[in-house]
């Protein structure tokens, strides 16, 4: 790896490992990535960008997990999930415990993540087609796009920086 801090990272290093995911965390201490990690095939883990170390590994079977996300001020990671039930583990990358669960879309794997620039709202798209923006607090359904709106299963989402879009 070249850089971590300035996000430089060595672009042989990220194809030899096969993350599935790689995310910059936005509290610029460390960033996240899941599976390829030679010891760590399956696993969502927590790299120090300052030593270049792990500093966590999540005990979540990333062969389940679909997406991630990480909260604005960098403090909670969301896994959209397919086992043993769809929906998302919100975890606290401080302690690394799940911390609450929060619903999915059923029998479909959470695909994609947003989270809203406040931090309040979490928007989730799956296979079935339809997304859903839930309270983050309190899980509760805010609103949802059906499935005639899309033609195939939902893989990206993307929130405006205003928040509005």
């Amino acid at each position: 790896m070249d850089n971590l801090h300035t996000r430089e990272i060595e672009i042989n290093y990220i194809k030899k490992s096969g993350f599935r995911n790689l995310l910059s965390n936005p509290n610029g201490k460390n960033m996240i990535t899941r599976g390829g990690v030679t010891g760590c095939k399956n696993g969502i883990v927590i790299w120090g960008l300052q030593n270049k170390e792990r500093l966590l590994i999540l005990d979540e079977n990333s062969e389940n997990v679909f997406s991630l996300a990480i909260n604005p001020d960098g403090s909670k990671l969301f896994c959209g999930v397919n086992f043993p039930s769809t929906g998302m583990s919100v975890w606290d990358l401080e302690t690394g415990k799940i911390i609450k669960r929060l619903p999915g879309h059923s029998n479909h794997a959470v695909q994609a993540l947003a989270i809203s620039p406040d931090g309040e709202t979490i928007i989730s798209g799956a296979k079935d087609g339809n997304v859903k923006a839930l309270n983050i607090e309190t899980g509760k359904l805010m609103f949802s796009l059906k499935k005639e709106r899309h033609s195939k299963g939902v893989e990206s989402i993307a929130i405006s920086p205003d928040g509005k879009t």
